[in-house]
């Protein structure tokens, strides 16, 4: 090599050093790192954390070191969790913990209802004196409503069917109290026990039904024992008849008195006397001479001869021995022997109350012991209204308690509004609750650093100067680098990228139940949140307790309570709720 040419080298080298230690770099900031060194210049792009530096998390995620996760507002499958906000369930749900509703109102709207608790507790959250009614209501649409209920205020069951007049449900004791029994004088006696609920009734006793008997004309009776007295003729004995007719007599010994005429010329015959067959036979001797007995006259055929045996079956015709007068008749005369059968018969048999015939119609009132009448019962009860809700009163027998109106138990109630967000308000017996307005709600948010809020529509914006590179303090574009050479590599759960000789955009990948939004990741409205109305479907098991602070409604076909206690803090259940027509379906407790 020749000494010029060295030289020549030497000098371009010489310059080239002179030009390279011209030239140098100034790495002002911001993501990645620009640098130089004998004449080169290094670019090194952003590092994984200086891109994750401006990815934040937007609703419902969490961001750390570049991994994604749902923060404490989303509903996760497990752990313990407090929700807020209405939730509306589109499928079923199943709880395998227990279930603790602390809202207003529970509707069940579902068809069929099961709970395996033996024992339902109403009222539960009472604890002081009792002031509240509980029971079971039904509805039954278009027709009054119809309950069972606990009142306190008598402290007694009652029931209702056309949902204004309520009965008592009464115990053994009081259904025994209720009856009672006046012994109103006369044979035997009547009494009652209210302790044990027995009626006795004890018949008349032998002297009191004999009180009863008496003789009549030719009856005597002594202590249960009937006897003819002295103006019946007997068989046997001598007796004094007076003004007797006698059909078909037969005397077996003579007579005697001022009625006998014993004149054989019949001086003195009248029509009150009788005859001695001795003057009947001087007469009749000296009336037919020749004509002096039946042998002489022939008998006709109407006036027949007295005879014996005439005379003794005429007689026995008319005696009837009939012991239990079957055939008596006016024609007939009883033998002594049948009447005194008889009368025994009827007396051993009449010893009873029940055996007698006739009634009290028969028996003239006392002045003490008065007869049963329905108007003296009714009279003897008298019902006192003591004052209070309903009314309770007394007319014709009939006592009639009225419960006391809707409007009387509701204008016991009364409510205050406190102020605060939402509004609280009562009026004719409901108290109505509404919730906070959109405007409350925002008017408790506001912006923070990069945010921006509105809270006239509740809108949140980034500041997009505190997140764009560009826009970075310093930052010179295309300053000493070539931009074809360089590229923005996305990295996990990102994508885009490029070279960097024009704006390049990194898209966070979302995934199931995420959405990418232009300046954050958030949990879209597939994701159950803490807070916030939603609708959710599908069928849902939880497996632990769930408690509702709110109310709790159930449109489903069917509920199952498969707990063993079931406790509620209202004091009336209403059944058929649903019926809003005519009520065609029984409603019960099985």
């Amino acid at each position: 090599m020749s000494t010029k040419k060295a030289s020549s080298v030497y000098g371009i080298k010489n310059r080239w050093g002179v030009i390279r230690g011209k030239v140098s770099v100034t790495d002002a900031g911001g993501d990645g790192s620009l640098a130089y060194n004998a004449g080169v210049i290094t670019y090194t792009g952003p590092s994984a954390s200086e891109v994750r530096a401006h990815v934040t998390a937007g609703d419902g995620l969490d961001v750390s070191s570049g991994s994604f996760s749902v923060d404490n507002t989303v509903v996760r499958t497990s752990g313990t969790q407090t929700v807020a906000g209405a939730k509306t369930f589109s499928n079923d749900i199943v709880v395998s913990g227990n279930l603790t509703v602390s809202g207003t109102q529970t509707t069940v709207a579902t068809e069929t209802l099961t709970v395996d608790d033996n024992m339902i507790v109403l009222n539960n959250n009472e604890a002081g004196t009792p002031s509240q009614d509980a029971g079971i209501e039904v509805e039954r649409g278009t027709s009054t409503n119809v309950k069972l209920q606990f009142d306190e205020g008598d402290d007694k069951w009652q029931f209702t069917n056309d949902g204004s007049t309520y009965n008592d449900l009464l115990t053994v004791t009081q259904v025994e109290a209720l009856f009672s029994v006046t012994d109103a004088g006369g044979d035997g006696s009547l009494a009652y026990s209210n302790t044990t609920g027995v009626f006795t009734y004890t018949g008349p006793s032998a002297a009191e039904v004999r009180a009863h008997i008496s003789g009549s004309t030719g009856i005597d009776v002594s202590s249960g024992a009937i006897s003819i007295d002295s103006t019946v003729a007997t068989l046997t004995g001598s007796q004094t008849l007076t003004n007797k007719t006698l059909t078909s007599p037969v005397i077996n010994t003579g007579v005697s008195g001022s009625a006998i005429l014993d004149s054989d010329t019949m001086s003195g015959a009248s029509a009150t006397t009788l005859a001695s067959s001795e003057s009947i036979k001087a007469y009749v001797d000296a009336s037919i001479l020749t004509k002096d007995n039946t042998d002489e006259i022939t008998e006709g055929s109407t006036n027949l001869y007295f005879t014996n045996a005439r005379a003794d079956a005429r007689i026995a015709n008319a005696i009837d021995t009939d012991t239990a007068f079957a055939s008596a008749s006016d024609s007939l005369v009883p033998s002594q022997l049948a009447v005194k059968t008889y009368v025994d018969a009827q007396v051993d048999t009449a010893d009873a109350l029940s055996e007698l015939t006739g009634d009290s119609d028969d028996i003239t009132e006392g002045s003490t012991n008065l007869f049963f009448t329905n108007a003296r019962a009714q009279g003897a009860i008298s019902v006192t209204d003591a004052g209070g809700l309903g009314s309770l009163a007394y007319s014709s027998g009939t006592i009639t308690y009225t419960g006391p109106a809707d409007s009387d138990i509701t204008g016991l109630i009364s409510v205050t509004d406190a102020g605060g967000d939402g509004s609280l308000a009562y009026s004719s017996g409901e108290i109505t609750y509404t919730g906070p307005s959109a405007s409350e709600t925002r008017a408790h948010f506001s912006g923070g650093t990069g945010i921006t809020y509105d809270n006239s529509t509740g809108a949140i914006t980034t500041t997009d100067a505190d997140i764009v590179h560009d826009n970075l303090s310093g930052f010179v574009a295309n300053e000493h680098i070539d931009h074809s050479t360089v590229s923005v590599v996305a990295g996990t759960g990102l994508t885009g990228g490029g070279t960097i000789t024009e704006d390049r955009t990194l898209n966070v990948v979302g995934g199931d139940g995420i959405t990418a939004n232009a300046n954050d990741m958030a949990v879209d409205s597939t994701v159950v949140r803490t807070s916030g109305t939603q609708s959710i479907n599908g069928a849902k098991t939880f497996g632990d307790d769930i408690v509702i602070s709110g109310n709790l409604t159930i449109n489903g076909t069917q509920t199952t309570v498969s707990t063993e206690t079931l406790a509620i803090e209202d004091n009336i259940i209403v059944l058929n709720d649903g019926t809003t027509g005519t009520p065609s379906e029984n409603a019960g407790i099985k």
